[in-house]
């Protein structure tokens, strides 16, 4: 972790700035590499102010506050900045699960079969996959949905038999049926 300290009129020695810096280390558990801090102390009359801004891979995290004396100041400071660091790491998280989710559920849905080696020209290959909901309906009303639809097919459960059939539209304009024997 890379800090950069700036103080205006206030002076910074080396205790100060390694509990400034243990305290920013508290971050790194939040936050992915690489991580720079920016630090402003600053005196004015008898408040005491302490702004941080950290820059890390996914974004930058701001925070200020002002006290009667430095150390709680920046003891506040980073208490925001680490509410700050679990947020946008649990929402990191959670986009790339989410992320992840879609990629498998791509892949059931688009699922291809590789054939390998010298089969792969003879082999066919399965390159897409869809669901179908499979309402009851009579025949008539296949074809009208069909009609309506603009699909080349409708799969569809007979309402009388119960059995799951196949609507499709041949090429000459008329319709094909495919039902099991029963």
């Amino acid at each position: 972790m890379q800090i950069e300290f700036v103080a205006r009129d206030f002076r910074i020695d080396e205790t100060f700035r390694g509990f400034a810096s243990g305290k920013l280390k508290k971050l790194e558990k939040f936050l992915h590499e690489p991580i720079a801090a920016h630090v402003v102390l600053e005196v004015e009359k008898h408040r005491h102010r302490a702004e941080i801004q950290v820059h890390h891979r996914h974004g930058n995290l701001q925070a200020t506050e002002e006290t009667e004396d430095m150390q709680g100041s920046l003891n506040l400071v980073v208490d925001k900045l680490e509410k700050q660091a679990r947020r946008s790491s649990k929402k990191f998280q959670t986009t790339r699960r989410r992320a992840a989710r879609r990629e498998v559920e791509q892949i059931w849905a688009h699922s291809t079969v590789k054939a390998s080696g010298d089969e792969a020209d003879s082999v066919p290959r399965v390159v897409a996959a869809r669901r179908l909901q499979v309402k009851p309906m009579t025949v008539d009303e296949a074809v009208l949905k069909l009609e309506s639809s603009g699909s080349e097919f409708l799969v569809f459960r007979e309402s009388e038999g119960q059995t799951i059939s196949v609507l499709y539209r041949k090429t000459d304009g008329d319709y094909g049926l495919i039902a099991p024997e029963s």
